[in-house]
């Protein structure tokens, strides 16, 4: 039994260093083919940000929209909303960088022939890092 993978991903972002905003638009795409189907994982995303605070802080927004097919019948679509806010306070970097993150995701999982109930979930998150 043989199976086949493809998969491709595609970004194009922009930085606007003057208004401190950014910009990316990605595409993703997944196919698997063996014995028992076809597989089609696929959707596009958006993701804005600025910079703010003279670049201490960083709020990012991001909207995905993915949906999955099995042998040609929607098996899911799931819509992902991200919010995070980033604090990076300016230090000596000789003993490092610390870093302060704060994320919330949203995702929305529509009923589909397949998946016969919506469901929604949040998940939040808090990261505290040191690089050096």
């Amino acid at each position: 039994p043989s199976t086949q993978v493809i998969n491709g991903n595609f970004c194009y972002s922009a930085s606007f260093v003057k208004s401190k905003w950014s910009t990316a638009f990605t595409y993703n795409y997944n196919r698997i083919e063996n014995l028992s189907g076809t597989t089609l994982y696929m959707g596009p995303g958006v993701t804005i940000g600025r910079s703010f605070a003279k670049n201490l802080l960083r709020l990012s927004v991001s909207n995905i929209f993915n949906q999955a097919y099995t042998n040609q019948k929607v098996t899911a679509l799931v819509l992902n909303e991200r919010a995070s806010l980033a604090f990076t306070p300016k230090v000596d970097k000789k003993y490092g960088k610390p870093s302060l993150s704060l994320s919330a995701m949203y995702t929305n999982k529509f009923k589909t022939v397949v998946q016969k109930s919506a469901f929604s979930e949040f998940t939040g998150m808090v990261n505290l890092n040191y690089s050096f």
